[in-house]
């Protein structure tokens, strides 16, 4: 009993001094720090929803939204979906599996079926205000009776979309369209996983973002650690900003690029 309460007193002494160094830090190094990272902030913000008072209040209180389980049947995420398929928050609405197409009509002679990553689905956007919600109004104000739906999903690849492709009844009439190529550039240039996918490099690689998220958590939440960061960058130099990306012109190798990307183009023919 008497071990625990030395070390119970330890602790809080530890936390004491973590706490005043915290304080001492953020007043010495960082004073200005948050207010200037807040009106940056708030500037972007009111630049991005101008005339959007409503669309704004909606994605702040995204912040309260319960974050939604992603299931897989494998690995390689090849089929993807929601713990709960049918789920409404923020502004941000799913109906079996899909995100909500605004002003869908229910008459009309044609689907477009549109597939891509987090840019489809929408993310950061209010269900009136998804490129297929917008293609929707715009096919309504001209009469084309057709029907939009959204078959995006957040880290969704091209393979995948084509897998996604292969599961729905595609009618004579009908069009799809694939809007991609973000993820598959991570997924092939900065993973250097041109067969496999972003949700089974995630399931692979849990502890690697583990410590990514807890980085990520100090660096917004530490002052001590942002000043130790800030003497690493010095004492290393600071970045110039051309020499950022590591890939020039004269390293370039064709064949390399064609290997990495082989997939992604016969991934658009086979769709």
């Amino acid at each position: 009993m008497r071990i625990l309460k030395n070390i119970l007193i330890n602790l809080i002494i530890l936390r004491s001094l973590i706490a005043g160094l915290e304080y001492f830090v953020a007043v010495i190094f960082f004073r200005n720090d948050n207010s200037r990272k807040n009106i940056k902030l708030d500037a972007l913000k009111e630049k991005a929803y101008a005339e959007l008072a409503d669309e704004f209040k909606q994605y702040k209180s995204k912040k309260s939204c319960p974050t939604q389980k992603i299931l897989t049947k494998n690995t390689d995420g090849s089929f993807v979906s929601y713990e709960n398929k049918d789920w409404s928050c923020g502004g941000t609405s799913v109906k079996d599996n899909k995100r909500v197409t605004t002003d869908q009509p229910f008459v009309f002679e044609r689907k477009v079926h549109l597939f891509g990553g987090s840019a489809v689905f929408g993310t950061g956007s209010t269900d009136s205000f998804t490129i297929p919600s917008i293609l929707q109004k715009e096919f309504n104000e001209k009469n084309y009776k057709t029907k939009v739906i959204n078959h995006g999903f957040s880290t969704l690849v091209a393979s995948q979309q084509l897998q996604k492709l292969l599961k729905i009844p595609i009618k004579k009439d009908d069009i799809v369209i694939f809007y991609d190529g973000a993820n598959d550039v991570v997924q092939r240039e900065i993973y250097q996983k041109p067969n496999g996918t972003i949700i089974g490099y995630n399931q692979n690689n849990k502890l690697g973002f583990v410590f990514s998220d807890l980085r990520y958590f100090l660096s917004n939440n530490s002052k001590i650690y942002k000043l130790l960061a800030k003497i690493k960058r010095n004492f290393r130099g600071e970045v110039n900003l051309q020499e950022i990306s590591k890939c020039r012109t004269d390293n370039f190798s064709k064949p390399e690029f064609k290997k990495k990307w082989a997939t992604y183009y016969d991934t658009l023919i086979n769709a």
